[in-house]
């Protein structure tokens, strides 16, 4: 080959080197980088997987005990109650999700719209009872809620 020759200064002349496709030729960095992205995938998911997550009764019981500490007598809304009780229900402790369990059934009866529920709350607990459980069931787990509301004067 003569080195005036214009086919070994074009701009092409490299890119016909093996006749393979740039596709093949980057193959190995191709393969290279989904392997880091599946194994990223995959170590990521175990982790979730293993990683242990609180326990949502446990939130809960923070966010009630917050209310508890925020006023005498406390407030929460009714929005805020329900949430707080699908929290509870949905607990790996048994007790707190009991205790959810129930408030959901009260909320049940309440939302029925039935004037005569009598015999429906018949069979729940009253309501201190069952606030009494809630916070006991709650310091259970680690969680004091406040009570100077409830402290005989």
């Amino acid at each position: 080959m003569n080195a005036n020759d214009p086919a070994l200064h074009s701009s092409t002349a490299h890119d016909i080197t093996d006749g393979r496709s740039p596709f093949l030729r980057h193959r190995s960095a191709l393969l290279i980088g989904a392997t880091v992205i599946g194994v990223l995938t995959v170590t990521t998911a175990v982790a979730y997987a293993v990683y242990p997550r609180e326990d949502s009764g446990v939130i809960a019981c923070r966010r009630i005990a917050t209310v508890a500490a925020t006023g005498d007598p406390p407030t929460i809304s009714l929005a805020e109650m329900r949430e707080v009780t699908d929290l509870l229900a949905n607990s790996g402790n048994p007790d707190l999700a009991r205790t959810g369990s129930t408030y959901r059934d009260v909320f049940e009866v309440h939302d029925s719209g039935e004037r005569d529920a009598t015999d429906v709350l018949s069979g729940f607990p009253t309501s201190l009872t069952l606030i009494t459980q809630t916070f006991q069931a709650c310091g259970r787990v680690g969680v004091e809620v406040p009570t100077p509301h409830l402290t005989p004067r």
